[in-house]
């Protein structure tokens, strides 16, 4: 499958322990979290973005154990 990319589009790409980490109540993080976090800072880098996402779950997290891996690739197109 093929799609259009266009200017502005961003592109993120991560592994389940993103959506899947949880807070000490057992909570995950989810995947809502995460396209918040990205519509927030639609605006600023893909560095940006993806700093403001791994900031966020360890947040979440508030000291819990990490489970699984945190890995994340935040592509924003700029020029097409």
């Amino acid at each position: 499958a093929s799609c259009e990319v266009k200017p502005g589009q961003i592109i993120c790409m991560g592994t389940d322990g993103i959506w899947e980490a949880r807070n000490p109540a057992g909570e995950p993080f989810g995947k809502e979290r995460l396209h918040e976090i990205i519509r927030r800072y639609c605006r600023e880098s893909a560095q940006t973005i993806m700093l403001s996402i791994l900031d966020a779950v360890e947040e979440f997290q508030s000291g819990s154990e990490q489970e699984d891996d945190l890995t994340i690739v935040v592509i924003k197109v700029v020029r097409y």
